[in-house]
């Protein structure tokens, strides 16, 4: 009961249309009942501080301290509203909606008239068993009703990177995938975007991607197969538009196809050079396009816990194990004999918001 964190009970009241056979309720009082003809003679102080309680709420009510009630409507029809709580429910004449525990989300909890109104149709003092139950459930069936509504979804991929990095000496094959590279040389990361237009069993959508390689490896002399001291870098950046076509099957498992234009930025260093020296650095930018294919393995109906606390928290309606290909390419670069194609394959989370 002490436990002020997770308490939330919910008084209603309307005097003119009441829900049955009640008392007036003063916390902290001795009794703590005070029938309708009885409150003219306590203070204004004190009347102020009345509660109509419905017989059916007496018995829970009686057990809470006055700090404990998160909130309730007394006689007069304004808002009682302790000061360590900020209390968003919204009352309406005929129903009454209720603020998620945690306050992510408004939620309507359940419609039911006044007349109809019982105390355990709703979550009520500290958490017992009761109350985890009824919350629980109705995440559930938030979950299933939302289940294929998300809006957006965000994937984040590391990939195996099968691109080849090509010019016209051979040099870029050599430093950044031959005996010299450093062993990161082989992976890169993307961060996907897709917001839904249309979802049915086949969801159709757009979105961006941006990712990033980084690599690393000791040039190699012209003439010979030998190393030099000099290491060279090599930084990518993608940025790509998407246009996405998804396919359910059943709740566990989507796939979808992409593809779209794309620009890259390419950023060449050596460390043998000042840096005032021209050729120290060499930025670059090419168009080119891509194309790809995602399984997604669905993690929130195999983890439903895991997925009602997220969707609890974030509104993450699921999240996905991906698999991913993705194929690109882009040829005009500054310096004409640079050459940047390939296949690259990996792993990633997705999750879909509302």
């Amino acid at each position: 009961m002490k436990n002020k964190k997770w308490i939330f009970l919910l008084v209603l009241f309307n005097i003119s249309n009441s829900f049955a056979d009640g008392s007036y309720f003063l916390p902290g009082s001795s009794g703590g009942e005070y029938s309708e003809n009885l409150t003219g003679e306590l203070s204004k102080d004190d009347k102020s501080k009345i509660f109509f309680i419905p017989d059916a709420l007496k018995e829970e009510m009686m057990k809470l301290d006055e700090e404990e009630i998160l909130w309730a409507v007394p006689p007069t029809g304004t808002r009682k509203i302790a000061d360590s709580y900020d209390a968003k429910d919204i009352v309406t004449d005929d129903y009454f909606i209720i603020e998620s525990q945690k306050g992510a989300y408004y939620k309507e909890l359940e419609k039911k008239k006044r007349s109809s109104y019982h105390f355990d149709q709703i979550p009520q003092g500290s958490p017992d068993a009761q109350t985890d139950k009824y919350i629980e459930s109705d995440i559930y069936e938030r979950l299933n009703e939302n289940k294929n509504k998300g809006t957006a979804a965000f994937t984040f991929t590391i990939l195996y990177d099968g691109n080849t990095y090509t010019d016209g000496s051979g040099i870029y094959d050599k430093t950044f995938n031959g005996d010299g590279a450093e062993w990161y040389n082989s992976f890169w990361a993307i961060l996907s975007g897709e917001f839904y237009l249309f979802k049915s069993f086949i969801n159709f959508a757009v979105g961006g991607n941006i990712g990033a390689s980084y690599k690393a490896g000791y040039g190699v002399f012209a003439g010979n197969e030998n190393k030099s001291e000099t290491e060279f870098t090599l930084v990518t950046v993608p940025l790509d538009l998407a246009a996405i076509v998804e396919f359910n099957f059943g709740d566990l498992i989507k796939v979808e196809a992409y593809g779209g234009p794309s620009v890259m930025g390419l950023l060449q260093n050596r460390n043998d050079r000042e840096g005032d020296e021209g050729d120290k650095s060499i930025g670059q930018v090419s168009w080119g396009y891509y194309g790809g294919a995602r399984l997604k393995l669905s993690l929130g109906r195999m983890f439903p816990e895991t997925n009602k606390t997220m969707f609890n928290s974030d509104e993450v309606t699921n999240y996905f194990l991906t698999f991913d290909a993705r194929y690109q390419y882009y040829s005009n670069f500054k310096q004409d004999d640079i050459e940047v194609s390939g296949i690259s394959g990996g792993l990633g989370l997705a999750f879909e918001f509302l």
